[in-house]
């Protein structure tokens, strides 16, 4: 079918197509061919395609054939340049730099490379994380957890310890800088206690239901309920593995002497109140670090602990560290556990009329009766005229009877006189 070219002087032909314009412009479809030797067709400007340029480029390149001649990059070609190769005007062609690959090569190379990209990145995150996670060497692991003890302000230990002859006590003592403690034991069953070690030296305070359990609980009960009392190293003993040293000499124990680290082992894991934990031992010793890149320390397991679990460690909590300074004012009230428990007010002295006496030390016989249910200790000290001759220490059971003797210096003999009266009393003193 023929039409006229814009320049035919405004006139259509006979066989103009329905959706012509009175400008001489088509809508949406290529110009029909007209018979051969005729001019060639004219060319289709960004205006004349069917789709614009700019949608035509941002199509795939397979749908970009159906746009009126549109590349890729915008540009205009003649319609019907998909009919047959382009007039080069006798010149070589050169070349096609307006084919189909032209918009897609530069959009497949910008997906490869964020492909890469991603990639790489991918991996360096999994390095990552994987290095993070990783757990390190046993001596590394065990350094780090000494470098954590360090910034601690004390050491709290906590343990379920046995007591022999009553039972289990659960034990929460805590440490500050100078190696002082003091916190609380407590039976499961009822039962308080309170202890505190200062400069060495251990004082211990029980409620009545503290005592009671005990051997003799009940006179234990009645003379040291409510009393900071010095006990014996034999009535602590069992304590001794919760008793936490200082931080420094903690994170001592972790590292070695010197800071030379010993053979470490690692026997397996272990779960420490529900957290997975890696065990470490080296002769003497064994502790439970998390596990993890950052290890800290969980728990100290005394050598024959019969719980494999051991001793918890942790920073105290706030306001512990202050209670362990009060510990000399605890030291300073006590008593003597022996003193109290073992007090001789059942005991009486029995004397008798002394004979005259020519040598120079004149002997003095008496009996001392323990009228009471319970042991008594203490001193037995001879007066004679307000003046202290001589001491004898005592342990009687309860109900006993028993004689002793001390005497003291002729006083006749030593002022050359013929005879000197005097009287004497036997005083009975208790236990320092």
């Amino acid at each position: 079918m023929e039409r006229t070219r814009p320049d035919d002087e405004g006139h259509a032909g006979d066989g103009d197509a329905p959706d012509a314009r009175r400008d001489g412009t088509a809508e949406g479809s290529a110009p029909s061919r007209g018979p051969v030797g005729e001019s060639a067709p004219p060319t289709v400007t960004p205006s004349q395609s069917m789709v614009p340029p700019e949608r035509a480029a941002a199509l795939p390149w397979w749908e970009q054939a159906g746009t009126g001649g549109a590349s890729a990059t915008g540009r205009t070609v003649p319609a019907g340049a998909a009919d047959g190769p382009p007039d080069t005007g006798g010149l070589p062609p050169g070349p096609d730099t307006d084919g189909p690959s032209a918009g897609p090569a530069p959009r497949r190379r910008r997906a490869r490379a964020l492909v890469i990209v991603l990639v790489a990145l991918l991996l360096a995150t999994a390095a990552t994380v994987a290095w993070l996670q990783w757990p390190p060497s046993t001596p590394d692991a065990v350094a780090e957890a000494a470098a954590d003890v360090r910034g601690w302000d004390g050491v709290t230990y906590r343990a379920r310890l046995t007591q022999p002859g009553t039972g289990p006590v659960d034990v929460e003592l805590t440490s500050d800088g100078s190696g002082d403690v003091y916190g609380t034991l407590t039976r499961p069953g009822g039962g308080r206690a309170e202890y505190a070690r200062v400069s060495g030296t251990e004082v211990l305070k029980g409620a009545s239901d503290w005592w009671r359990p005990e051997k003799d609980g009940a006179v234990k009960a009645s003379r040291l309920s409510g009393y900071w009392v010095t006990p014996p190293a034999a009535v602590t003993a069992w304590l001794a593995p919760a008793v936490p040293p200082s931080v420094t000499g903690l994170a001592g124990d972790l590292t070695g002497a010197g800071g030379a680290p010993p053979a470490y082992a690692e026997p397996g894991e272990r779960e420490i109140d529900g957290a997975p934990g890696r065990v470490v031992s080296w002769p003497g010793r064994e502790i439970v670090l998390s596990g993890g890149p950052e290890p800290r320390l969980l728990s100290v397991v005394p050598a024959g602990s019969p719980d494999p679990t051991g001793i918890r460690a942790a920073r105290p909590a706030p306001g512990a560290v202050g209670a362990v300074g009060r510990g000399p004012d605890r030291v300073s009230d006590a008593r003597s556990y022996d003193s109290l428990l073992y007090a001789p007010g059942a005991v009486d002295p029995v004397t008798r009329q002394l004979p005259d006496c020519f040598t120079p030390q004149c002997p003095t016989p008496f009996e001392l009766v323990n009228s009471g249910g319970f042991e008594a200790r203490g001193t037995a000290v001879l007066v004679v005229d307000g003046t202290e001759s001589g001491r004898v220490p005592f342990r009687l059971a309860a109900g006993a009877r028993r004689g002793f003797e001390l005497s003291f210096a002729n006083r006749a003999i030593q002022q050359g006189r013929d005879r000197v009266d005097v009287s004497y009393r036997i005083r009975i003193d208790p236990l320092p």
